[in-house]
């Protein structure tokens, strides 16, 4: 690894926390999107003909449940309540079902498949198994396609590995946040590190080809030893992907609250920030990791496939309140209310709140900050698709990001400098259209 010189921890006054415009974009953009549901025809009618772009497509699978709520959640989830489950995923399944008949999807070929929530391991094994069953009944996966369940170590017992595994789920993601047990606690994190280390080492015994890792660093009261020792166990426990992102709080949030009180501490500065995300690519780094994405690093031949698809020129198709899309040129977003998502279903509606058709701008735009996402964009296949080299077409930002040493440009790429990757999603979001602000994965407007 190179270390950064100079006053790269001054190039941006803040460092831009999430990439929900990542896979959103452009729908993050905007604060009202309500006219664009003129797209809705348009987009039905997309259905009814058929995928001619031989490319493999995502699906995301969304259970908007959890049986605890950790203090810096701002999602929109409910307590699992088992008559409300069941009749979410009966409405569910309807939903599936009504993409699963339309033409598009029929000749559509899915390589990654994500179940994310809210936590899909608050179902029962049966549900769980019932729901993967039905997934790869209705919809054409690969033969390698990659199936991930997003799991709590608390709820995903080894009945619901075994029976996730059996059903084809061959990845599994842990929300484990942090090792160190009193963060654990002031986060109402529901179990004990030892725990937490005995779930992952079961799962990699069960049969999960791929077991992830998410962590979260500049938290309150944690200090670069205790983020060093949690990179360090996520290590030692040679889980194949490793996923890390600096807190964002939101306001709205029991965390939130408690800072704002002065219950609970800041994290610290900006520069700690930076110098904690250095530590982790330094330590995974050297311990043979490779970096996929701006948050994420993966051991060789172990890349997240879902990922790598949801950010490339791909169609994601999904499921599920809250969640967000993109088939043909359309992206779209699925209403949040669990209870209008449901009644929407049940009167033979897809559940869509907001509807873009994108322009070919908005595809160029979405184009770089999805492949940057990814640490790199092929100009070769970028000029394939649009006509042009994309420096041609954003002259002034890459003149910028350039000046600044954000980004390398070379014959046949544009890649991420490590300072890039510092400020990832700061380079991402300034490929975003200037006409509206964008916002970040929690919905508050950054720039």
């Amino acid at each position: 690894m190179i270390i950064p010189t100079g006053n790269y921890k001054d190039l941006f006054e803040e460092r831009k926390k999430g990439g929900g415009y990542l896979a959103g974009y452009p729908l993050n953009l905007r604060a009202s999107q309500s006219h664009e549901l003129k797209n809705y025809s348009y987009f039905v009618d997309l259905l009814n003909n058929k995928n001619t772009t031989n490319r493999d497509s995502a699906l995301y699978i969304h259970i908007p449940f959890c049986d605890s709520i950790c203090t810096f959640c701002c999602f929109t989830r409910e307590i699992a309540k088992s008559d409300k489950v069941a009749k979410y995923l009966q409405v569910l399944e309807s939903e599936m079902c009504k993409y699963a008949k339309s033409e598009y999807i029929k000749s559509s070929k899915f390589g990654a498949v994500y179940f994310g929530g809210g936590t899909p391991t608050v179902l029962s094994a049966d549900q769980l198994g019932n729901l993967l069953s039905y997934v790869k009944s209705n919809f054409h996966l690969t033969k390698n396609a990659e199936i991930t369940i997003e799991a709590s170590t608390h709820n995903f017992n080894q009945r619901k590995m075994e029976i996730a595994i059996e059903k084809g789920a061959n990845r599994t993601s842990f929300g484990i946040q942090t090792f160190n047990d009193a963060i654990r606690k002031q986060f109402n994190l529901q179990d004990s590190s030892r725990d937490v280390i005995n779930t992952v080492k079961i799962a990699k015994e069960i049969g999960f080809d791929i077991v992830d890792i998410d962590l979260m660093y500049n938290l309150p009261n944690q200090t670069m030893k205790d983020w060093e020792i949690d990179l360090q166990n996520a290590i030692d426990l040679g889980v194949e992907n490793i996923s890390f992102f600096p807190l964002h709080i939101h306001p709205n949030t029991l965390l939130g609250k408690q800072i704002e009180s002065g219950e609970i501490p800041h994290p610290q500065t900006k520069d700690v920030e930076i110098d904690m995300y250095l530590k982790a690519v330094e330590m995974l780094t050297n311990a043979g990791y490779k970096q996929q994405h701006i948050s994420k690093f993966v051991l060789p031949n172990t890349d997240h496939k879902y990922n790598i698809l949801r950010l490339g020129h791909h169609d994601c198709v999904v499921c599920g309140p809250m969640a967000n899309g993109n088939i043909g040129n359309c992206v779209y977003k699925n209403t949040k209310s669990i209870e209008k998502y449901m009644n929407m279903v049940r009167d033979g509606n897809f559940p869509i709140a907001d509807c873009v058709r994108l322009s070919k701008e908005d595809e160029m735009r979405r184009y770089m900050i999805r492949g940057l996402g990814l640490l790199k964009v092929d100009k070769r296949e970028f000029k394939n698709l649009f006509g042009e080299y994309p420096e041609y077409i954003f002259p002034d930002i890459f003149e910028q990001l350039i000046k600044k040493g954000l980004i390398l440009v070379s014959e046949n790429e544009i890649k991420l400098t490590e300072i890039g990757k510092i400020w990832g999603y700061n380079v991402c979001a300034s490929f975003c259209s200037k006409f509206g602000r964008v916002m970040n994965i929690h919905g508050d407007m950054v720039a």
